[in-house]
């Protein structure tokens, strides 16, 4: 996958900006989504509708809403290519002039977390997107993106440690771009080996780093109403947010670093957010196709386990 492009960058930064000075009222539940190397739809509503019920959460303190640096822990499982979701998704040759895959794809996961706090596929089959390239297998090769299986993935724990806060929201930032957080650890760098692959150049560039992953991360955020609290998660590929067990940022696909917003304010109702309670935060994150990784968050949440 290429890392992001210039348009990406602008998009992103431009997202930033926006979104920490923002205050006027719109009709969507959140903010949107930034354009990816094919594009996309700046102003799209990320946030999924959901189940009904309670707002969930527990009291917390009213306190200060400056942005602490958030300390996550995070699990990391390592894949290889002979895994169905990852470097090969799609079972139609490439057509010339046209895209092997829909680069950006909203929907694959369901709009609430399963009773194991993980995001369960949309599709009770295959997904296959809308030019009709297989985009995950099923179900059952999808639960294996965030479970330790033997014989299909390792794991490993990996701390996210932000960045300290910077401009005039306070945010902080986490990850990186490039990502690669396990290069030399758990299956290797070599992620082709189904069939391995016997073109030099993309020999060297697949050993140079361990690609082929996914995060897994748990953390709890406190949400205080009126204090423009948002997040941007950048990523190539898949990235999924789940607040409250609720789908709060939907960045799916396999895709260029293409950045995505939410802002608590505008998504409250949709969440099911109180002020000054606490709630669960997960991230979920997929790298599936070589040759790059990007994984950058930034936010200016109040997370409970800071530096």
């Amino acid at each position: 996958m290429p890392i992001a492009n210039n348009v990406s960058l602008v998009l992103f930064v431009s997202l930033s900006l926006w979104a920490c000075t923002d205050s006027s009222s719109t009709d969507e539940s959140s903010g949107g989504r930034g354009g990816g190397a094919n594009g996309g739809s700046a102003g799209t509503a990320v946030v999924s509708g959901g189940r009904a019920g309670s707002a969930g959460g527990s009291a917390g303190s009213a306190g200060s809403t400056a942005a602490c640096i958030p300390l996550i822990e995070a699990t990391i499982r390592d894949f290889t290519n002979k895994h169905a979701d990852f470097e090969t998704v799609q079972e139609k040759p490439c057509v010339p002039d046209m895209p092997c895959w829909e680069v950006d794809l909203m929907g694959v996961v369901k709009a609430t977390l399963g009773a194991d706090k993980k995001p369960e596929l949309s599709a009770s089959g295959p997904l296959v997107d809308k030019l009709g390239f297989r985009q995950v297998a099923g179900p059952t090769s999808f639960a294996q993106w965030f479970n330790d299986v033997p014989g299909v993935n390792m794991s490993k724990k990996y701390t996210f440690e932000g960045l300290a806060p910077s401009g005039p929201a306070k945010t902080y930032t986490l990850g990186s771009g490039p990502f690669f957080p396990i290069d030399g650890a758990l299956l290797g760098n070599v992620d082709l080996v189904n069939p391995a692959t016997s073109n030099e150049p993309d020999k060297l560039k697949d050993e140079a780093h361990n690609q082929l992953f996914t995060l897994e991360a748990h953390a709890e955020i406190t949400y205080h109403a009126g204090a423009n609290e948002l997040m941007i998660v950048e990523a190539d590929d898949d990235a999924w947010v789940f607040i409250n067990g609720r789908l709060a940022i939907d960045n799916g696909g396999v895709h260029a670093a293409t950045p995505v917003l939410v802002q608590l304010d505008k998504a409250a109702v949709t969440l099911g957010l109180e002020s000054g309670k606490v709630y669960p935060i997960d991230i979920f994150y997929a790298d599936r196709k070589l040759f790059g990784a990007t994984l950058r968050i930034r936010s200016n949440m109040t997370f409970s386990k800071c530096l």
